[in-house]
Formats: structure tokens, sequence, C-alpha cells
């Protein structure tokens, strides 16, 4: 099942031609394309938003630019300044650990909280989930239960067990927002001319509502205490001999641990695959395009 986002974007993309570089188009002085506008509209009504969503006007010309990169080869080779430094200096640390990145991250952070432990996210964004469904088995919630991001009363909505093939729906604002009695796994053999089909009981089965979940967790985390800086960039981090400092706007940050929750982009993960490429950025041999669907 496709999200609503992901339908506009797959409209978007016939109607757009993004995958063919010579019919794509950005605004003009003569007004918005459309699937700026069709973006925009998504935006208005809080889809594409939150921390680390790309699903934005902006965040898809990013993610073609990045594409565009990937395509020509431009930036390879480069030696890019490290992110992460170690210096031979002492700092003061203000929190136990501070967790970068805050739409995965607040959920260890409000784990890491609760067990005492004094944490701080840094988010350059919103810390917000997108108004869309994470595909989840309700085990895997209630791992989060057992770690402490959520309590036991956060888990509602459509949390019970339906029959094979039903589907059950969660009042609105639950975080549970639907739950399938299984998943349909298909796979076509070239030697058989019929689909094969596993049909997977309790697999990926529930739709979690990311926005519910990540202000309920971000609910739980401050108060327990944590620190939130939303709309705050990383611009690098020092690594001390007593601790870590996150380089931020106005201040500095510092804890005994750095936690990296940014992502696959995170200029940390950018770092350590170029130190394992002898200081230069890899190039892809490939790249796989997935369109989220259950």
């Amino acid at each position: 099942r496709m999200t609503r986002f992901e339908l506009w974007c797959l409209a978007a993309v016939v109607a757009q031609g993004f995958v063919v570089p010579q019919a794509r188009e950005w605004p003009t002085a003569l007004g918005a394309s459309r699937t700026q506008r069709i973006l925009e509209q998504l935006e208005s009504e809080g889809d594409g938003q939150g921390a680390g969503a790309s699903g934005t006007y902006d965040g898809l010309r990013r993610l073609d630019g990045l594409w565009t990169g990937l395509r020509e080869g431009s930036g390879s080779g480069s030696r890019a300044a490290p992110f992460v430094r170690v210096e031979a200096k002492r700092c003061s640390p203000q929190f136990d650990v501070c967790v970068l990145g805050g739409t995965l991250g607040i959920f260890l952070a409000t784990a890491l909280q609760r067990r005492g432990l004094k944490s701080c996210v840094v988010e350059r964004g919103r810390v917000a989930g997108r108004k869309q469904e994470w595909n989840l088995s309700l085990d895997e919630v209630m791992d989060l239960v057992e770690a402490g991001a959520f309590d036991a009363g956060d888990v509602d909505g459509a949390t019970g067990r339906p029959a094979f093939k039903e589907v059950l729906e969660g009042e609105e604002g639950a975080l549970v927002a639907s739950s399938f009695g299984a998943v349909r796994a298909g796979f076509n053999d070239r030697e058989t001319e019929e689909a094969q089909e596993v049909w997977m009981p309790r697999v990926l089965n529930i739709g979690v509502r990311p926005d519910v979940a990540v202000a309920r967790a971000r609910a739980n985390f401050e108060a327990a205490g944590g620190v939130v800086l939303e709309g705050v960039a990383c611009e690098g981090v020092r690594v001390c001999e007593n601790g870590v400092e996150v380089l931020v706007p106005a201040h500095d940050v510092a804890s005994r641990l750095v936690v990296d929750a940014m992502g696959n982009a995170s200029p940390v993960s950018r770092q350590s695959r170029a130190e394992a490429n002898g200081g230069v950025p890899p190039t892809p041999s490939g790249v796989c395009c997935v369109v989220g669907t259950a």
C-alpha cells in the first residue's frame, strides 16, 4: 500500500518526467511547475515535514542535486574538511549523552534519559514525525515500551489481533492507525507462470503514525528532564580528552558521549566512508531505487 505522499510523487514523476534530465524543469518567471504546486499543497497540509523529511519542494530539489552529482560524478575525488576532529584538550560536559538527529534519535534519547543519563537532542529541523504511516510489527512497538521510549498507555489504536486478511482501523490520533492480519509477499519465478505467494502474519503488519510516535516520545523525554535543541544545526564534533563537544551556532554543547542518528546522509557517516576509502569520498557502484509499499 502506497502512502498518499508516494502516490502524489509518483504522479509528479509521470507528469513532470524527473527521471529524464531533459524533461526536468524547475519553476520559471511564468509560474510554478506542477510538481511544485503538488508538493507545496502537501506541505501546507503537514505532509512531507518533520525532521529528516525530503517531502517538501526544497527537499526534492536537494535530492535532485545529490542524484545529479552521483550520475555525473561531481564532488568525487575531493577531500572534505573533517567533520569530526580529535583535539588534545579538556571540555566541561553538561550532558551524559548528546544525540544528533531527532526523528529516530528522540526514541533513544528518551530511553537513556529515563535510565538516569542526562540527555540532549540536537536537530537542525523540527523534532516531528511525518503524516504518513511507518510499517512495523506490534512486537517492535512493544520493544520501545520495554526500552522506556513509550509507556504502555502510549500504544493505542488498532492493537487487536486481526483475522487472516482482516484489516483493523485505529481511531484518529491514535498511535497505531491500522493492523493487518497478514502481509503478502509475492514472487514470480521465470520457470513458472504462476506467482508464488507467502502470507506473513505479524511481520510489518501495523501502520504507526510517525507524527504521533515522535510527539509522544518527545513528551516523555522532556517530562523526564531531557533537553531538545530544535532548529539547531550541528556544524562539527570535537573529541576531547574527557568528552565530546558538539559545535552549534552561538555556543557548543559538551557531553560524555555523542550518538549519531542523522541517517545515511550524516556527515559523520560520510567522513567514516571517506576514511575507509583512503580519505576520498567513494563513488557508488550502483543505486537501488526503492518505493515504500506493503
